[in-house]
C-alpha cells in the first residue's frame, strides 16, 4: 500500500490544483472538483495488494462515505460494503492515477463535465486524471 491508513491525505488535480469536494443530489452525495483544498480521504488496503477503498469527510449522511462507482459510472458516497476497490497505480512524483480493481474493462476516476462543473467519474485511460496526493 502506498498510503498510511491511519492518515489523512487530499487528492488534487495535478492540472488545475484543484481538490474534491462533496455536492447533494438526489440523496445522494457526489464529488466534485472544487475551488478550496476540498475533502480529506484515507486510502483503506482492499483484498489485493495496491487496492484500497477509499474514505471521505464531508458527506452528509452518516455511514455513507466511500467512493463507489455507479452502473453509470458517476461516483458516489456509498457504505464501506458497497464499496468500489481501486487499484492505486503509482505514475511517479507522488502522481497516481486510480483504476477499478477487478473488472474486464478498464475504469479509472476522471471527471465528466456537466456545465460548468467536473464531476468525479469513472472514464476510461484517455480521459483518466492523474490526482496528486497530498499528506495533511
Amino acid at each position: 500500500m502506498y498510503f498510511d491508513p491511519n492518515k489523512s491525505y487530499r487528492m488534487v488535480d495535478i492540472h488545475s490544483g484543484k481538490g474534491l469536494g462533496t455536492e447533494v443530489y438526489s440523496n445522494y452525495d457526489y464529488l466534485r472538483e472544487t475551488s478550496n483544498a476540498g475533502v480529506t480521504v484515507h486510502f483503506e488496503p482492499a483484498t489485493k495488494d495496491y487496492t484500497c477503498k477509499i474514505r471521505v469527510s464531508g458527506n452528509n449522511w452518516a455511514n455513507y462515505n466511500y467512493l463507489t462507482l455507479a452502473s453509470n459510472e458517476w461516483i458516489y458516497l456509498d457504505t464501506k460494503e458497497n464499496a468500489t476497490e481501486w487499484y492505486i497505480k503509482d505514475r511517479g512524483v507522488d502522481l497516481f492515477k486510480f483504476q477499478k480493481y477487478g473488472v474486464t474493462k478498464d475504469i479509472y476516476l476522471g471527471y465528466i463535465f456537466r456545465g460548468d462543473k467536473k464531476w468525479l467519474a469513472g472514464t476510461d485511460f484517455d480521459d483518466s486524471k492523474s490526482f496528486q496526493v497530498v499528506p495533511i
